[in-house]
């Protein structure tokens, strides 16, 4: 919600929020079955949806170390953590 000084993209901001609360929501569900839920960003990365030969953004990952901050975020999740972002 910081990361929003553009405004517009309504339909996609709110499909984001409703992932997270619909992630929330099932980690209290399943906790006593001692399911752990994690909620994991990718990151805003540079892949080829944009085009063949997009130039990269500020800001952008590379698919790589998106694919790095995944899989350590993937680690990380445990009872403790369950329904985090």
């Amino acid at each position: 919600v910081e990361e929003n000084g553009s405004g517009s993209h309504y339909a996609y901001r709110a499909s984001k929020a409703a992932v997270n609360m619909v992630g929330k929501g099932l980690s209290v569900d399943l906790k006593d079955k001692k399911v752990a839920v994690g909620l994991i960003h990718p990151g805003y990365v540079h892949t080829g949806f944009s085009g063949k030969d997009a130039p990269r953004q500020p800001g952008q990952r590379g698919v790589e170390e998106s694919t790095r901050g995944v899989l350590q975020a993937v680690d990380q999740i445990s009872m403790d953590t369950t329904g985090s972002f």
